[in-house]
């Protein structure tokens, strides 16, 4: 086996006989550098752990000393091993017979498969086993021994010492050539493994020392088992001496506290801390925590350089759900599915027409979301020309086309890496843009103009659209898969003509915001307003009328009585409301005549005609209206 890196180890061995001190000193063997000694004193043995500690990879030795020498170092120690072979080949170095009834000596186990050994040597006695886990309980386990006819002792350094003393025949057992080299090679592979370790452990406290969060890692018990230097900074403490110590005692909460238990905002030492905390587990089993600290100013800071970045680039949502303003119910319980939405990462499409507010609500959706606090890029999909689409959405490398900058651009997707990008008229999505859209969907990375490499992007997609996306699926103008992928979750904005009761509120927000004084005759000129009109501009043409009426009524000449409307509403008079009605072509003429004027007066009643302007629209006297009514009430009653 190879040492890690080249290097050599310096390895220092306990011998329990002068024989295996001389065979480790004279081995010839670049890897390592030895030192052997032979020592069966404890008191020796402490002192040459002491000459050699500092100097010292790994420790040798065997029997009795390895567990002592355990004892009184953190360095590794590699017991050499006795096997049954070296009891065979000791008790075959000696004349046994009938009358020999062997003592084997072994360290606190059993090593030794004596009835085995038994056979071998056709003993009629069995072998006596005795067991010692300190040398001081070797003199009395001897006598035992003596007391129960044992004559010949097999065992290690000290055996031969305490059995000269009770008169007892003995046997050095000693480890063969194989056992040590084994232990050469083990201590090699524990140097290796430990060097690994401490270099890993070492490349862990640079990481934790250099990033400018505090961390500190505590076991099952809380005990504190890591701390880095920036945590040490943050609480104030030597990082050394807190150590093994109960981390609720070091922040001085309570051992039951939740504070720990869940990210939020604690004081500690009369400093707000930002705290956060994960579980670490190994097969769902719990083995510790790792804590995160960070001051609550730091976090601040970092919150205001992110906002100014982004506010500097435009990528922000202005607007949350506050704005939304609204008594409709419809519009109320429009706004709460949003909301419910925005929890989520899915797709989401909002239908509406133009100037209905459809960006308002992406941008409460993403204000509302776990990804407020990154950016928000906006994309009139229907406003850049097709060439140059592709590569705002997606960026390009360096020398992608003619023209490109010699750095190459960043696209709109990755600028909006891990917040949200709203696809303002998805419907005017060119084809050959709609399937790399849908790759984005799918596999959540995107490849720039001209190049082969793949990024990895984390964004919600939000989109809008006027058109009717199912009847474009249709007319093959928007490709089906993609309609389904961006059709998670879809809200309709109602037109502003289909929620007539917050035009006023509306009217008042926006006077607010452009500081008009004479409020309420502007908005008591709104409310009489023809309740006929349509509003094909919605919120838009409403914040164009007010603009237009705000200036209006400062003029002393300005009638309240005998409002235009036409002079401030440019829809006033040019157009009229179109209507669809479905005809039963089966009828006669003069019944479908019939039909067709009980269904136009029906659509004006529901619009708010009064019934001076039906007379003047369709051109009939009262008279004739009243008996078309009566004739409406009778066809209702019978159908």
């Amino acid at each position: 086996m190879e040492v890690l890196n080249n290097e050599k180890i310096n390895i220092s061995i306990v011998s329990p006989y002068s024989e295996m001190s001389d065979y480790f000193n004279n081995l010839k063997d670049k890897r390592i550098n030895i030192n052997a000694k032979t020592i069966n004193d404890k008191q020796e043995i402490k002192e040459f752990i002491k000459e050699n500690e500092t100097t010292t990879d790994v420790f040798l030795s065997g029997g009795s000393s390895v567990s002592f020498i355990r004892e009184n170092t953190n360095i590794p120690v590699v017991d050499i091993k006795i096997t049954n072979f070296d009891l065979i080949k000791a008790i075959n170095s000696i004349e046994i017979n009938d009358n020999t009834q062997i003592v084997c000596l072994s360290y606190y186990k059993d090593v030794f498969d004596l009835e085995e050994i038994k056979s071998i040597f056709k003993l009629k006695k069995n072998i006596l086993q005795i067991k010692y886990i300190i040398p001081e309980d070797i003199k009395d386990s001897l006598k035992k021994a003596k007391e129960l006819g044992g004559n010949l002792v097999v065992g290690g350094g000290c055996t031969e010492i305490y059995s000269k003393n009770l008169s007892l025949k003995s046997i050095l057992l000693k480890s063969s050539d194989e056992a040590m080299n084994k232990a050469i090679e083990d201590a090699i592979n524990i140097f290796n493994v430990r060097k690994k370790e401490i270099e890993k452990n070492v490349k862990l406290n640079t990481i934790l020392n250099f990033i400018k969060q505090g961390i500190i890692v505590t076991d099952t018990n809380n005990k504190i088992t890591i701390c880095n230097t920036e945590a040490a900074k943050i609480l104030n403490v030597n990082k050394e001496e807190i150590l093994d110590k109960n981390i609720t005692n070091i922040l001085g909460i309570s051992e039951n506290s939740t504070e720990l238990s869940s990210d939020g905002i604690i004081n500690i030492n009369g400093k707000m801390v930002a705290t956060s905390t994960i579980e670490i587990k190994i097969n769902d089993t719990l083995i510790g925590r790792v804590n995160s600290f960070d001051k609550a100013s730091t976090i601040q800071k970092l919150e205001r350089k992110i906002r100014n970045n982004n506010h500097k680039k435009g990528l922000v949502a202005k607007y949350n759900f506050d704005n939304i303003i609204t008594k409709d119910k419809n519009m109320e319980k429009i706004k709460k599915m949003a909301m419910k939405y925005a929890k989520t990462n899915a797709t989401i499409l909002i239908y509406g027409e133009s100037g209905t507010g459809k960006e308002l609500f992406a941008q409460s959706i993403h204000n509302q979301s776990d990804r407020r606090d990154w950016p928000f890029v906006a994309v009139n999909c229907g406003a850049i020309n097709e060439n140059l689409l592709e590569s705002e959405l997606f960026g390009y490398d360096k020398g992608a086309f003619t023209g490109a900058k010699k750095e190459g651009k960043v696209g709109l997707f990755e600028l909006a890496h891990r917040g949200t990008i709203f696809l303002d008229e998805i419907g005017e999505l060119p084809l050959g843009l709609q399937s790399s859209l849908l790759r984005v969907i799918q596999e959540k990375e995107i490849m720039r103009v001209g190049s082969n490499e793949i990024t990895p992007i984390d964004i919600r997609i939000v989109c809008a659209t006027n058109k009717d996306l199912r009847q474009e699926v249709l007319k093959g103008r928007f490709r089906e898969d993609l309609y389904y992928r961006l059709n998670v979750f879809n809200i309709s904005v109602p037109a502003l003509r289909d929620r007539r009761a917050d035009i006023p509120l509306i009217s008042k927000e926006l006077l607010n915001r452009f500081g008009v004084f004479n409020k309420e005759e502007v908005i008591e000129i709104i409310k009489k307003c023809p309740s006929n009109y349509a509003w094909r501009g919605n919120i838009r043409e409403l914040e164009n009328v007010i603009r237009r009426l705000s200036l209006m009524v400062e003029f002393s000449d300005f009638d309240m009585d005998n409002i235009d409307y036409k002079s401030f509403i440019d829809g006033m008079g040019n157009y009229e409301k179109e209507y669809s009605l479905k005809i039963n072509m089966n009828n006669s003429l003069k019944e479908i005549i019939k039909e067709v004027e009980f269904k136009i007066i029906n659509k004006l009643l529901e619009d708010g005609y009064k019934m001076e302007d039906i007379l003047d629209k369709l051109e009939i006297s009262r008279a004739s209206y009243m008996r078309k009514k009566s004739q409406m009430r009778y066809q209702k009653s019978h159908n």
